[in-house]
């Protein structure tokens, strides 16, 4: 599969299951939360690939508004839309090419301009070579449509999987963290140590809990309750496991679905919490 092929691809898949109205009305954020929320499916399914989509109804683009940004494939579409395909490799999220793409539009963002965020796990993902996908749930399908208002917030109206508004608020909080560099903050120690079970058992989180547990602590009293801190920026690209943690943490029994697979390390349930109690205290 080539790189142009891959968001008329993911947009193909998903046409079969419109987005559908976000309850409890739209989610008004600033267009910069493409970032944060482009992690939502990765953290349901590791081998997405994604695609965005930006057009100005009645004002069709005449070239790309905005400059090649790297590992990511954008083309004008007959109509006049800028379609944007980036590829994922099923281990780490693209972030890359993801979180300059989301600054990129939302230094375009202008009333009226459409803007689509969409995910798929199309079989493949593409690493030195295309491989194929290690696992193939449905659970990282999902579209996220919406319109920049008079304001200039992204007005996210409809989504797939259908979700309450509370639900993606609550969503979007745990990928901003990621996009932001946090504040990882916990309500408690229990909580903290749900987290970071849930990070550490997640086949999409690739880390060493033992080395985890050097870089990363639980400082009580940082905010309400407590935050996680990184000692070493060189872990930042394992960021986006804590983000996960939170993620199924939080939303657990929600409309958002993942699927655990067998643990991945040497580790027991028993030996991973007895870790995680070590490095939250």
């Amino acid at each position: 599969m080539k790189q142009s092929e891959i968001a008329p691809r993911v947009f193909e898949k998903l046409a079969a299951t419109p987005a559908v109205q976000l309850r409890e009305g739209a989610l008004c954020v600033p267009p910069s939360d493409l970032a944060g929320l482009s992690l939502l499916p990765w953290f349901c399914e590791g081998c997405v690939q994604w695609a965005v989509r930006v057009a100005i109804p009645g004002q069709p683009f005449r070239k790309l508004p905005f400059a090649k940004i790297k590992h990511t494939h954008a083309v004008l579409t007959p109509d006049g839309a800028a379609l944007i395909g980036i590829p994922g490799d099923g281990c780490d999220p693209s972030i890359w090419a993801l979180f300059p793409l989301a600054e990129a539009i939302a230094g375009i963002a202008v009333p009226g301009m459409t803007l689509e965020l969409a995910a798929a796990n199309l079989g493949t993902v593409k690493r030195d070579w295309e491989v194929k996908a290690e696992t193939k749930t449905t659970d990282g399908d999902q579209h996220y449509v919406g319109v920049i208002d008079d304001e200039g917030q992204w007005k996210i109206e409809r989504t797939l999987p259908a979700l309450e508004r509370t639900e993606l608020e609550k969503a979007l909080n745990c990928g901003r963290m990621v996009a932001q560099k946090g504040p990882w903050n916990a309500a408690d120690n229990d909580e903290a140590v749900a987290i970071a079970v849930e990070w550490f058992i997640s086949r999409e989180a690739n880390i060493n809990p033992l080395a985890a547990r050097y870089f990363f602590k639980f400082e009580s009293g940082s905010g309400p309750g407590g935050a996680f801190v990184c000692s070493d920026p060189k872990m930042d690209n394992k960021l986006p496991g804590l983000g996960l943690g939170f993620f199924r943490q939080r939303l657990r029994g929600s409309n958002f679905h993942w699927t655990v697979g067998p643990l991945m390390g040497p580790h027991t349930m028993p030996e991973l919490e007895k870790i995680t109690r070590e490095m939250v205290g």
